[in-house]
């Protein structure tokens, strides 16, 4: 794992659905979802397609997984039993708090490689 790059939380949960049993979950802008065994009907966050609302749907089978690229309500609905995992990234002011973090740590290091240089320089004469 380079140097710069922080482990963020993330919220994930794991949801056991029988058959016919709906789970209706607000999700945020690339959160993933993984079904680990059974089929399901997700109908994905609505999104406008020109004048018009559009709401995208699929049918996942074991193994399956799907990144929702839209915020906004999932329904996720079991067609047998089935076990989803929903991951959802980190709020966007921690994502700040780790960029701001990264980007200090990387100041810092160039400061002390500069500061090594001058000092090997001074020991030279």
């Amino acid at each position: 794992m380079p140097r710069d790059s922080l482990m963020l939380p993330c919220a994930s949960r794991c949801f056991d659905l029988q058959t016919g049993q709906s789970l209706h979950e607000w999700v945020a802008r690339g959160s993933v979802l993984y079904l680990v065994d059974g089929q399901v009907d997700v109908k994905l966050p609505p999104v406008w397609l020109a004048e018009s609302m559009f709401q995208p749907h699929d049918r996942l089978g074991p193994g399956s997984m799907l990144k929702i690229e839209t915020g906004g309500w999932l329904s996720v609905t079991a067609s047998g039993i089935a076990i989803v995992h929903l991951v959802q990234p980190a709020p966007a002011g921690l994502r700040l708090i780790a960029w701001l973090a990264s980007a200090l740590n990387k100041i810092r290091f160039r400061d002390a490689g500069r500061r090594r240089k001058d000092v090997a320089d001074v020991q030279r004469f």
